[in-house]
């Protein structure tokens, strides 16, 4: 019997579940009890969805998204368009990754997680790492160390060198996102054993806010996560500030209408975009461009608060994620301001989350609508012409 297994999953409340792994004739080597109880066969994977499948089907269109990302950077594009294209390149590569931990999740619960062993070279891995990270942190005043200290200096091993660079990947995005000042070292160090091996230790050191002891016991606790104050504090999305059009030191972004545009109605509208992810900000503001709107950017919901008071919008893109004040809270002071405007303007949430509860959550704290990303120009029109009383014939 080989190595060739099929772990076979199921979502349940969008969770995947091992449920059973097969071997290759399609015997059962393994079952859960209690899912295949749910769905109804304790016999047969029939139905079953295996990783396998799954991965193709997600790969395969990520495969096309990527490699055009690819063809058109080298292509003949203007500055607006290579602006676009960078965006884009990143988005693809952290949704690349995230796909790749997702179908990693069955293996694991499963037992039947794979490492490889093959020759690269540790020393350029964790280097590229450190660089990469080292320009995610932006003008942040963080020194970023790379420290290896190997014996005889050696820069080659056998390993599984993608699980390698995965797990410090992952160790050096959340030292960046939650470190606003001092330093984040990573470290490289090894032991030489008895027989003359390396006993290699990697590690990845930062000076931030930390995880508070009692929060210690779900450290390796399934799908919870303690990051609710400390992303206020630290929100990180991997591109700076900078990068972005009209961005900078500016806390506030004010744009005028693009060149391209053409004011809708013969008016000019003003919106606000409350949103911390920057690529987000971007998104939307070209949408406001194509349209020739004018827009503010507030990157969480204090500014979007402060500009709400201080200018007069006809509506608000509101993120229900955001640093410092969230969406929700910032939509309930917003009503409960002395401005009549306030109490009146439309709020639109445009959110990450389709959970119900959240719907119902944006409009009890007095948002009028509710957009899941990703929201398309489309949708976008829809919304402000159903509460701008925008005719169809204008968008």
């Amino acid at each position: 019997m080989g190595f060739e297994q099929d772990a076979r999953f199921m979502a349940l409340d969008n969770v995947p579940h091992p449920i059973a792994v097969l071997d290759d004739d399609g015997n059962f080597l393994y079952r859960n009890s209690e899912f295949l109880e749910i769905i109804g066969d304790s016999t047969t994977p029939a139905g079953v969805i295996t990783e396998d499948n799954v991965s193709h089907e997600i790969r395969t269109p990520l495969h096309g998204i990527m490699g055009m990302i690819e063809s058109l950077q080298h292509s003949d594009l203007d500055e607006g368009q290579k602006d676009c294209m960078k965006y884009l390149k990143f988005s693809a590569d952290a949704l690349y990754q995230i796909v790749n931990h997702f179908l990693d999740i069955p293996k694991l619960q499963c037992g039947i997680l794979e490492l490889s062993s093959e020759p690269f070279s540790l020393y350029d891995l964790a280097d590229s790492l450190v660089n990469t990270y080292r320009d995610a942190l932006g003008k942040r005043d963080v020194d970023m160390v790379f420290e290896y200290h190997v014996s005889n200096g050696v820069r080659k091993f056998f390993g599984d060198e993608p699980r390698i660079r995965q797990i410090t990947a992952n160790l050096l995005s959340n030292a960046v996102k939650f470190t606003d000042s001092s330093s984040i070292v990573t470290r490289v160090e090894s032991e030489i054993g008895d027989c003359g091996a390396h006993d290699l230790t990697m590690s990845v050191v930062d000076t931030g806010k930390g995880i508070p002891e009692p929060a210690l016991v779900k450290l390796f606790d399934a799908f919870t996560q303690f990051d609710g104050e400390a992303r206020r504090l630290f929100p990180y999305d991997g591109i700076d500030a900078e990068d972005i059009e009209g961005g900078g030191d500016d806390e506030v972004q004010e744009v005028e209408s693009g060149s391209d545009g053409s004011p809708l109605n013969q008016r000019v509208y003003r919106i606000l975009i409350a949103e911390d992810n920057l690529i987000n900000q971007r998104v939307l503001a070209r949408m406001m461009d194509t349209v020739g709107f004018h827009y503010s950017i507030a990157s969480n919901g204090k500014e979007a608060l402060k500009l709400s008071e201080d200018m007069v919008f006809d509506a608000v893109f509101m993120d229900c994620d955001m640093p410092v004040m969230d969406g929700y809270e910032a939509t309930k002071a917003i009503r409960m301001s002395t401005s009549n405007f306030c109490a009146s303007i439309p709020i639109i949430a445009v959110t990450a989350s389709g959970e119900d509860t959240v719907r119902q959550r944006c409009l009890e704290s007095g948002m009028n609508d509710v957009l899941m990303k990703p929201v398309t120009q489309k949708e976008i029109m829809k919304a402000l012409q159903n509460w701008l009383l925008i005719s169809d014939g204008d968008d």
